[in-house]
C-alpha cells in the first residue's frame, strides 16, 4: 500500500467496504485503529455504491476507495479514492475527505 512518513493508504476491498457498512467498531477491530466519530461526511451511501460497483466488476477494484491512516496514532483520517477509471487521455479524478478533527494539519 502507498505510504509516506506519516500516512498509510489502505485499499478498500469488498471485505473492508462491508465492515465500513456494518459499523465503525468492526472497522476499528479489523484494522486495529481508532475510528473517529463522524469520520465520513459522505455517509454510508457512498460505500454502498462502491460495493455495488465492486460486485458488478471486481476488476475495477483498483479504481476504488482508500482509507488514510495516521501511522503514529493509528487513526483513520477520512477517505479518498478515484471517481472512476482513467479517461481517454489517461486522466483520473480523485475525491477525498478529512475527518473534522484532523483538517489543516
Amino acid at each position: 500500500m502507498p505510504e509516506s512518513k506519516r500516512i498509510k493508504l489502505i485499499r478498500c476491498d469488498e471485505k473492508l467496504i462491508k465492515l465500513i457498512l456494518q459499523g465503525d467498531e468492526y472497522l476499528s477491530k479489523e484494522l486495529d485503529i481508532h475510528v473517529p466519530d463522524q469520520w465520513s461526511e459522505f455517509g454510508k451511501e457512498v460505500f454502498e455504491y462502491i460495493l455495488r460497483k465492486m460486485e458488478e466488476n471486481p476488476v475495477k477494484l483498483k479504481w476504488s476507495s482508500y482509507l488514510p491512516i495516521e501511522k503514529r496514532i493509528k487513526t483513520l483520517l477520512g477517505s479518498c479514492g478515484y471517481k472512476g477509471e482513467p479517461d481517454k487521455e489517461g486522466m483520473v479524478e480523485i475525491g477525498y475527505e478529512v475527518a473534522k478533527d484532523y483538517r489543516n494539519q
